[in-house]
């Protein structure tokens, strides 16, 4: 989560940096007629794309804003590095974000106690498709859930079935959420990317398209 303890103090952008950047995904976010149900900003280490993200998070989570979930990928960070945990860890902060989603998913968990332990696509099925058929109507503007540094996931099948099930999620389940992904551009992961399942639905930014190296100095200094 982005205001968990581990992580602080969080990385975070300098006041009026990576302005263009994160103007562009802010207005992704609020636009309840974007075509795009996933972004993905890619930039290789060091660029700051975790502190984008969580400037993001601070910005426009719940209960105010539209983003109701958070994971962040840690390398070296234990259970941060396993995908296997993903999907519990935002169907649990969906419920809590969530109101009217908690006593569905509360209900799933009761009936299904092992789900957190089960595979992901199990976990998918019940603790999202699931649930959210039970909720009964759809928000104005979906609502998004935050993926940062996927590519510090240890494990490329699991990476791989994240992707796949996000895919399903929001092109075959049609789920009112849209994700916002971050990670290096690394070729197996570009690949799933640019695969039949994401492709068609998919934002692609890089930060270094959108830095004004100057301008940000000039604004540090």
């Amino acid at each position: 989560m982005y205001d968990s303890a581990e992580r602080f103090p969080p990385p975070k952008c300098h006041p009026d940096t990576r302005v263009a950047i994160q103007k562009e995904i802010q207005d992704w976010v609020v636009d309840p007629g974007s075509a795009h149900s996933v972004f993905w900003l890619r930039a290789s280490a060091g660029e700051g794309k975790s502190a984008i993200m969580q400037s993001i998070a601070q910005l426009l989570s719940s209960p105010d804003g539209n983003i109701v979930a958070t994971f962040f990928f840690g390398r070296g960070w234990g259970i941060r590095t396993q995908g296997q945990y993903l999907f519990s860890t935002l169907a649990y902060q969906l419920a809590m974000n969530i109101p009217d989603l908690r006593f569905h998913i509360d209900q799933i968990m009761r009936l299904r106690p092992t789900l957190p332990s089960s595979s992901m696509d199990i976990q998918v099925r019940f603790l999202f498709v699931e649930a959210f058929a039970r909720l009964g109507y759809l928000p104005s503007i979906p609502w998004t859930i935050i993926i940062d540094g996927l590519d510090g996931c240890d494990i490329e099948s699991h990476l791989q079935a994240i992707l796949n099930l996000i895919g399903e999620i929001v092109t075959i389940h049609h789920l009112p959420l849209r994700f916002l992904i971050a990670s290096r551009p690394e070729p197996h992961i570009r690949q799933i990317f640019e695969g039949p399942i994401l492709h068609g639905v998919t934002f692609c930014a890089t930060i270094s398209d959108h830095f004004d190296s100057s301008t940000d100095v000039e604004k540090f200094l």
